[in-house]
Order: structure tokens, then sequence, then C-alpha cells
């Protein structure tokens, strides 16, 4: 076959490979996943541009030459860079991932195996979108006991006896912006990020209902650091997609404190926006505010770099090296903003 021919065969295979993975794109996932994958479909196709001009080149060289030595040089080069690939995605992950997709959960470590990726294509439009993923700053449960003014160690007004509060969670896979065009697959409590703050006091019974969406791809539990038990509850909360579990803690000591979800790997699931904060008011209650806001940070890792548009994967890689490419305040940028509103101002301070 001469070179003219040659390079002919290899445009014609590098258009039916582009076109072969379009149309599975199409059919795994539809437009939607089409749409999201676009800024990186696009970044492929002008790699493929340069690599087929790159392999045309070393035809011609080859061509030109046309030694033993130079050929057998190719070949080595050509299996250098493959184990220089194979190597750099690591042993254990060899077979896990495409180095396209970083990972969208755990499996045994960072990676998931290439099923779990594919799985996640085909189900992607049975996600819930969620317009605002960011929890407002401004609901709070109202105080259960307000101290005193004048002594806030004094029996406060309105305060109750211990009861039994029913609380009730559900683990939420969703799709939702970052920002404005970026994408990310949230794991929610309950649809937003952080989930919902929870309020109880000193003595009170809660019984805690955590519910698995059934379109979720993980198991997913719930680590109340309030609670005196075995992982903080964890342990026996696991819940498989479509499953609910309860249990029932006391709270003995007043504080704030966090709830995450800690299926292994704990760290991916806070990563993608499992947790939130439980308040347990002291039995005296607590001093009154002017104002209560519910606000936590959070640290958002992914493969495209801070401002790519489209479908964002969650990458291992950088959380490993606690390198996130944002730091957010309830979910997404500009939550905070976006949801803070004028407030009038005693009479006194204006003037």
């Amino acid at each position: 076959m001469n070179l003219h021919k040659l390079s002919n065969v290899l445009v014609v295979i590098v258009a039916a490979l582009l076109l072969l993975a379009v149309l599975v794109i199409l059919l795994v996932g539809g437009f939607s996943l089409f749409g999201f994958l676009r800024v990186s479909l696009l970044q492929a196709f002008g790699f493929v541009i340069a690599i087929t001009a790159s392999l045309f080149f070393f035809l011609r060289l080859v061509h030109s030459i046309d030694s033993v030595p130079m050929r057998a040089s190719i070949v080595v080069f050509i299996i250098g860079v493959a184990i220089f690939a194979s190597v750099s995605v690591g042993k254990a992950y060899l077979f896990q991932y495409p180095m396209c997709v970083q990972s969208f959960g755990p499996g045994a470590g960072p990676g998931l195996p290439l099923q779990n990726v594919l799985t996640f294509f085909r189900q992607m439009d049975q996600f819930e979108w969620i317009d605002d993923i960011a929890h407002n700053p401004n609901r709070v449960p109202p105080p259960i006991a307000i101290a005193s003014a004048d002594d806030p160690l004094s029996s406060a007004s309105g305060r109750r006896e211990p009861e039994l509060i029913r609380l009730t969670l559900e683990t939420k896979e969703v799709l939702a912006e970052i920002a404005p065009g970026i994408v990310f697959n949230y794991w929610t409590f309950n649809g937003t990020v952080p989930g919902p703050m929870l309020r109880v006091r000193v003595g009170d019974t809660v019984e805690l209902t955590l519910h698995n969406n059934a379109t979720s791809l993980h198991q997913h539990n719930i680590d109340l650091h309030a609670a005196t038990a075995p992982g903080g509850g964890g342990e026996a909360t696991v819940v498989a997609p479509g499953e609910s579990k309860t249990i029932r803690f006391r709270t003995l000591n007043p504080g704030l404190y966090v709830y995450h979800c800690a299926v292994s790997n704990m760290s991916v699931h806070m990563a993608h926006g499992m947790y939130g904060l439980i308040l347990v008011e002291p039995e005296q209650g607590l001093p009154p505010v002017d104002k209560e806001f519910y606000v936590m940070q959070g640290e958002l890792y992914t493969t495209g770099a801070l401002g790519r548009s489209g479908l964002q994967a969650f990458d291992a890689k950088k959380m490993l090296h606690t390198q996130p490419e944002y730091v957010v305040f309830n979910g997404r940028t500009g939550a905070i903003v976006d949801n803070m509103h004028a407030c009038h101002l005693p009479r006194k301070l204006v003037h």
C-alpha cells in the first residue's frame, strides 16, 4: 500500500472512531449527556486532529527514510508511550476506569469500575435536576428555648421538657450547577448542600429515619457527631438505593455538631456535598440574638479547571492532594450573596 492510500485509510479510521464515539454517547445518555460533554468532545476532536497529523508526519518520515532502524525506533517509541500511560494510571486502577473519567463515587478506592461509570451515564436522565443546590442560609429552625437576656443562665422562657423528636432525611444524588453552565453530580441530604439544619435540646430522644432515593447509585448513611452510638449512628443507617432505616438516640451533650455520610470512602461522599449541622441546645436555652444564619463551607474537586463549563466529574486525585477547584459556602458560588436581603434597622441606628 502506498503512502497516499495509507493516509486515506488513516483519515477514514479516525473519522469513523469519532462518529462512533458520538453515537455511543447519544445511545447511552442522549442529547443531555452530549450537551454536558460538548466542551470535552470539542477538546478531544482537536486532540485527535493533532494525533492524526502527527501519525501522518511519522508515516511520511518512515516512508522517506525507509530503513529498518527507523521503523524499529518508531515501534519502540509507541511501546514506551504505552508503558508510560499504563504505569501512570497505576496498577490497581489500570482496568478500573478510563483516564478521561476520574470517578463518580467510591469503589474500592478513588477509582470506579468502568461499568459503574457507564451506569451513571445511562441513568443520568433519572437524576433530579435541582435549580438551586444551595441551602438558603436564612432557613434556620426556630430556637427551642430563649434564655433571659439579663441572665442567660436563668430558666428560659418557653423552655420545654425533653421529648421524642421524629426526623426524616432522604439521601439523593442530583444534578445542579456549581456556577452558571458548570454542572456537578451532587450527593445530598434532602436535595440541598448542606443538608437541613437539625435542632433539638439536651435530653431529647431523636428518632431519625434515613431513606435512600431509589435513583441513587450508591449506598449512604449518616454519622451524627451528636449521637453516642457506633460511628455516630453510621453503622446502623447504611441504606441501599430505595431502602430506609430508623435509629433512636438520646442527646446527652449540648453543642453544634456536624453530621455527614460515612460510607467508605467517606471523604468522597462529603466532597460531593453530604454534610450538615445538628444543634443540641442546652437545657437553659441560648442567649437571644437578632438573626441566625446557616452557613457551611465546602470544597468541590472537579476534573475541569476553574470556570470550565459542562458536566464536571469528581476528581479523586485532586481530593487526595487537597487541591479543590471550588471553595464555596452552601454548595455553590454566590449562594450566600444571592440569598441575603436588606433588613430594617432600628430607628436609633438609622439616625
